[in-house]
């Protein structure tokens, strides 16, 4: 289940106690956040269960940005993986085509935890 965040603490404390968080980030008000909603819960299905996936609104973590993160969430969508507290990987953007968005997360979040001597498998559904 996609976890929504409601504020700055939770964001703070999810990324400091989970060792694996894919987070998405976008305006809540925009029709692209149900998109992400969805997105993230079709990779979700796919990841190992203790990699903790969440959502949150850009108005939440605006201050815990950096300015240009803040404004391409505003305009379209930011997608983060957190290891271990740290981000190893961001994309901005979506394509609105769940398959290649798919395709394109599943590959970058693959690349970058390889890189840190991780190794995740997705389950084909």
């Amino acid at each position: 289940m996609v976890i929504e965040l409601f504020d700055e603490n939770e964001y703070t404390d999810t990324i400091s106690r989970n060792p694996l968080i894919v987070m998405g980030i976008a305006d809540k008000g925009a029709r692209l956040w149900k998109y992400l909603e969805t997105l993230l819960r079709n990779l979700e299905s796919q990841l190992e269960s203790n990699i903790k996936v969440v959502i949150t609104d850009v108005e939440v973590v605006k201050n815990l940005l950096q300015e240009f993160e803040t404004d391409v969430a505003k305009r379209r969508s930011l997608i983060k993986v957190f290891l271990n507290g740290v981000c190893i990987f961001t994309q901005e953007d979506v394509t609105e085509n769940i398959a290649n968005d798919m395709e394109m997360l599943k590959r970058g979040i693959k690349d970058s935890l390889k890189r840190r001597s991780v190794i995740i498998r997705f389950t084909v559904k």
